[in-house]
């Protein structure tokens, strides 16, 4: 598998609290926007179908 991650945070539109998603293999990092240790977790997703509108 030579894919890489697509290097950029995206904010996912119109969410509360800020919700940020990276493309990395597999599927997404997903982490919420501000605090001082913003929880992070994987979002198995191998094709990467997740769309949801994007800021």
């Amino acid at each position: 598998m030579n894919e890489k991650h697509s290097g950029t945070w995206e904010i996912v539109h119109k969410s509360s609290p800020r919700l940020l998603r990276l493309k990395v293999p597999g599927g997404w990092l997903v982490t919420i926007s501000g605090g001082f240790s913003p929880p992070i977790t994987f979002y198995p997703d191998p094709e990467h179908e997740w769309n949801p509108p994007i800021k």
